[in-house]
């Protein structure tokens, strides 16, 4: 498995984000999946299932969000996207990556695989032109937040006024993952929400690229992306019939324990011409990679893709 690191300039911006690409271990590579990192995390993370896809026959590209990554300085590390716009440069980045990608692998299918935050950009993706990837794999994603969420962008709006974005914002980080340990009680760590895999907890504990407290402009941006995705009027731009699959933990807070995942589906069957499919693991919690059964969720991905190598009667678009 080679593993080829590259920068990717925004077109938007000029900002320049680290990412890298894994080779197919087949003679012929099947597609190619790129990844869209969480919150307050970064690509490396994602090396094992890599691996995994690598083994199976795809190439694999992650590139790290604006605000985020091991090499970013500590005091860069606070999830910033931009003073204005921030969202719309997010996503830029996203098809910029892509362009990367048509360019190495022309003619071979291109997924598009975000977790979390990430999948919420990747709705953000297929709102703004759902057919440039063959298929979009949405990995511990959430619905609309409610009167809550509109209220919270309201209150990081106001505290990213007048020169203040950058700065770091506990109370809003606090108020975005309130209650997610509850059901997990007794708590060993702040983070049981993530994962039953103890070791997995404590690594990303350990990791100060991880759980970060990022700053006021980063709420502002990704809860104004998360009411987006889950605003009807947004969705009747989607008019290519792309395939989706939900995957998600059962035990996740951010979906809902599955509710919340289950609105997502039916949101966009009702909305869009997606073909729409959700896998949920019972037991798991919000990191489905990072879980006791992670490689059954392995599977389940790689099973996924195989059975919808083209979309519609053509493969994804090569040519944009």
């Amino acid at each position: 498995m080679s593993r080829t690191v590259f920068p990717v300039t925004s077109p938007l911006d000029g900002a320049v984000r680290d990412a890298w690409a894994v080779d197919s271990s087949a003679s012929e590579t099947r597609g190619v999946v790129q990844i869209l990192h969480g919150m307050a995390e970064h690509k490396e993370r994602y090396a094992e299932f890599a691996a995994f896809l690598s083994e199976a026959g795809y190439a694999v590209v992650a590139h790290d969000h604006r605000g985020h990554g091991r090499n970013e300085p500590d005091e860069s590390r606070n999830g910033f996207f931009a003073s204005s716009g921030g969202w719309q440069a997010v996503v830029s980045d996203v098809f910029a990556v892509r362009a990367r990608i048509v360019a190495t692998y022309p003619g071979v299918p291109i997924y598009l695989f975000g977790h979390s935050m990430g999948s919420f950009i990747a709705r953000s993706c297929m709102i703004r032109d759902a057919g440039a990837y063959a298929g979009y794999i949405l990995c511990g994603t959430a619905s609309h937040p409610g009167l809550a969420g509109h209220a919270g962008r309201t209150l990081a709006r106001l505290l990213s006024a007048r020169g203040h974005e950058r700065v770091r914002s506990p109370l809003l980080s606090s108020l975005t993952k309130h209650g997610f340990n509850r059901d997990f009680a007794p708590n060993r760590t702040a983070y049981d929400w993530l994962s039953r895999d103890e070791s997995e907890v404590d690594e990303y504990i350990a990791d100060p690229a991880c759980g970060f407290i990022p700053c006021r402009a980063f709420f502002r941006d990704m809860v104004g992306g998360l009411i987006e995705v889950n605003t009807h009027s947004d969705l009747a731009a989607i008019r290519d019939a792309v395939p989706v699959f939900l995957i998600a933990g059962g035990k996740d807070p951010v979906g809902g324990s599955g509710q919340g995942v289950e609105r997502v589906a039916a949101m966009l069957r009702a909305h869009t011409p997606c073909e729409v499919s959700v896998r949920m693991f019972p037991d798991d919690r919000h990191e489905l990679l990072k879980e006791l059964d992670r490689t059954e969720v392995f599977r389940a991905v790689s099973a996924w893709l195989g059975a919808h190598a083209y979309w519609g009667n053509r493969p994804t678009r090569t040519n944009q």
